[in-house]
């Protein structure tokens, strides 16, 4: 009897070598994903910032778009009245040459 009972208490005292094996394996791979995630958010986190800043760089503002309407108009304004003046400049070249 005294041979079962060690051979019972010898059977829970073992170290389960391979379990332990596969535990340390799993568990590193579990700190792997975890890692990988985490710097996966931190990179998506900065990539949208990033395209966000370089978005609003890019994308002229309500405020721009209004200064450069206005800046055409001025501009357009200016052309029409090169335009009269130089028609009236070359009705005066031709009035005047015809007239010799």
């Amino acid at each position: 009897m005294a041979t079962k009972t060690a051979a019972k208490n010898s059977k829970k005292t073992a170290t389960p070598h391979f379990t332990n094996y596969l535990t340390d394996v799993i568990d590193t791979g579990k700190d792997i994903v975890d890692d990988v995630l985490s710097t996966t958010s931190k990179v998506e986190k900065s990539v949208r910032t990033r395209s966000k800043d370089a978005r609003d760089k890019l994308v002229p503002s309500e405020k721009d778009m209004k200064k450069l309407r206005k800046n055409a108009k001025e501009l357009t304004g200016q052309v029409e009245r090169l335009a009269k003046v130089r028609s009236t400049k070359s009705d005066k070249d031709a009035k005047s040459s015809t007239s010799k």
